[in-house]
């Protein structure tokens, strides 16, 4: 379909008619500028206005999207090629809409598994990220857990290529946590054991974790364990 030749056809037998942009444009209820964008080929009329600009310019529906005037004996043969190209504008339509409706399912089914991945593993929950949990014998329930928290989030945000399979607490983290409150440098200390995954190869690590003046726990350093 040649939009500049059907705009230049439309123009033509708008100027045969005797009528200005202005009228035609009063007689289809558009601007003239819409009239101005069909005859120089920028857009094509709407749909739903053909078949009423046909009537006033004095051609068929073929004849404008053929872009001029049709003699009997080819009128078949245009008509055809239209109808082949309508269908195929048809086709390609409908892919485009296929392809749009499987891209959305597919960002759909993207965002329901992140939603649930997040449900089911909401940050700081201690029991879906770590196989079990040993309590701090020099802390309370409450504290310890607060920790936990804590070294989770830091987890996930300094070791986001690894998982975390195990926090656990033993007489090393007693005796590092004795090493550390003699230093003064925090109000409280308290000493994690975690066991972690990164491919294949399984890690083993203590981290210290100290409040001072009532402030939340934050992760303060780190040793590496020789575990096995």
């Amino acid at each position: 379909m040649d939009q500049e030749k059907i705009g230049n056809f439309i123009a033509d037998l708008r100027k045969e008619k005797g009528l200005t942009q202005k009228e035609l444009a009063h007689k289809l209820n558009v601007t003239d500028k819409a009239i101005s964008k069909w005859e120089t080929g920028r857009c094509m009329p709407d749909y739903s206005l053909m078949e009423p600009l046909c009537k006033i310019l004095g051609i068929s529906l073929n004849e404008l999207l053929q872009g001029e005037k049709i003699k009997p004996d080819l009128l078949v043969s245009v008509t055809d090629k239209n109808i082949k190209m309508t269908i195929k504008k048809i086709i390609n339509l409908k892919n485009l809409v296929r392809s749009l409706i499987s891209g959305l399912i597919l960002i759909g089914v993207v965002f329901i598994s992140i939603f649930t991945f997040n449900k089911l593993n909401p940050p700081g929950d201690i029991l879906n990220t770590a196989t079990h949990i040993t309590f701090s014998k020099n802390h309370s329930d409450t504290d310890t857990i607060n920790a936990i928290h804590t070294y989770e989030l830091y987890f996930q945000k300094k070791y986001r290529n690894y998982s975390l399979k195990d926090v656990y607490y033993d007489n090393a983290c007693l005796t590092l946590e004795d090493k550390w409150s003699a230093r003064k440098d925090y109000d409280d200390i308290i000493i994690l054991a975690a066991s972690y995954q990164k491919r294949t190869k399984n890690m083993y690590s203590y981290f210290v974790l100290g409040r001072k003046d009532g402030n939340d726990w934050q992760v303060v350093d780190k040793f590496n364990n020789s575990k096995k």
